[in-house]
């Protein structure tokens, strides 16, 4: 409940605070205050709409459009780059138009991907930690969604479908050395593609020192800072800003922040870091809750570098390893006796993990050497 309305309260804002920063805009180039703020209330109440049905439905059920959408948002990062319904914007393709509807296909290609790491992770299990089997497959993937948004060009979202894949390949237990790389063999290329756009290049010395180009590429930074400065510790008031009257460009897109902390001043951005950081840590608290353990998948708390041959390595038996991590806590608080002391002296003591048994390398015969010190440990 509290991860609902945690949602819902930043939705609300970002409605909020997107009409406070747009109206003068929209007012002097679309002739109308509310033009941004009717799109912003749409795409909200759809976001709601498909919220409420990702709730009621089965998560189980969204393989079966795994594939499907995956082409579709493939082929629409196509058309936006060859097709009329691909608009040009400031120099890029990035949106596709829809009568009064438009949207980047991007942001499509994340969710396609999300979803297709996911089903292939949960099928996948223990050769994700195989370079051929488990990693080149979804980075194939995922570096022809890259290329397409890149060729838009859109270095950002490009970064991110990258950055998304090998975050979730990291966690659900591929190798370090076989991410790093892969990650090796990438970066030239990025850097190309940086070196190759004067203006990608003007942006990141920008963002080191934005007074190197006070009048030019610095000149939105600077205009933020000052935004941040005229908040002060309360701010102005919503709809009091000053940078947004043509002094802060993009002022309701990109640089949204920097509004809100000159209308909210400083309590009210810290309010709304604080939002997004107590969302991240509920979901964070959700995911970690026990759940009905899918047959055939990891548990990726182990030890990616663990010995194959011990309890819980990548060869041992991933079928039980719940209960296997149970019985191990409860071992580390029992009360266990000490050679010396007597009956009425009991001490507690973190005991050995001894799963002898469980491991396929385990006989009888050796069970006695994988678990030393007393009997009861074991």
């Amino acid at each position: 409940m509290w991860l609902f309305g945690i949602a819902i309260v930043l939705l609300s804002v970002g409605v909020v605070m997107v009409y406070s920063a747009s109206a003068r805009v929209a007012d002097y180039r679309f002739l109308g205050p509310y033009f941004f703020l009717k799109k912003r209330v749409f795409w909200a109440l759809l976001g709601a709409g498909c919220l409420w049905m990702a709730i009621r439905l089965d998560y189980r059920r969204l393989e079966g459009f795994v594939l499907p959408l995956l082409i579709f948002a493939g082929v629409l990062l196509v058309l936006v780059l060859v097709s009329p319904l691909g608009q040009a914007i400031n120099g890029t393709r990035r949106w596709i138009r829809l009568g009064p509807v438009s949207f980047q296909p991007a942001e499509l290609a994340k969710l396609a991907l999300v979803l297709y790491l996911a089903a292939f992770l949960a099928r996948k299990g223990e050769a994700i930690a195989e370079l051929r089997r488990g990693l080149v497959p979804p980075l194939a993937v995922a570096g022809l969604l890259a290329a397409l948004v890149l060729a838009q060009p859109d270095l950002g979202n490009c970064l991110t479908l990258i950055t998304l894949t090998f975050t979730l390949l990291f966690l659900a237990g591929g190798r370090v050395r076989h991410l790093g790389l892969v990650l090796a063999l990438a970066l030239p290329p990025l850097v190309v593609a940086i070196w190759a756009a004067p203006y990608r290049l003007r942006r990141i010395v920008a963002f080191l020192d934005p007074w190197s180009d006070p009048r030019g590429s610095g000149f939105q930074i600077i205009q933020s800072w000052l935004a941040l400065g005229n908040g002060g510790i309360f701010g102005q008031g919503i709809g009091a800003s000053r940078q947004k009257l043509f002094y802060l460009p993009e002022s309701h897109t990109d640089f949204i922040f920097a509004i809100i902390a000159e209308e909210l001043g400083f309590v009210g951005a810290a309010a709304i870091v604080a939002l997004f950081i107590v969302l991240v840590w509920l979901d964070r608290a959700a995911g970690a809750r026990p759940f009905r353990r899918v047959p055939g998948a990891r548990d990726h708390r182990v030890d990616r570098d663990a010995d194959p041959r011990e309890p819980g390595g990548r060869d041992g038996p991933v079928a039980d390893e719940g209960a296997a991590t149970a019985l191990h806590l409860l071992r580390r608080l029992r009360p266990a006796r000490h050679d010396g002391f007597d009956g009425s002296t009991l001490e507690y003591f973190p005991a050995r993990p001894c799963l002898s048994g469980t491991s396929r390398s385990t006989s009888s015969g050796s069970a006695a050497a994988a678990c030393p010190g007393s009997p009861r440990s074991c």
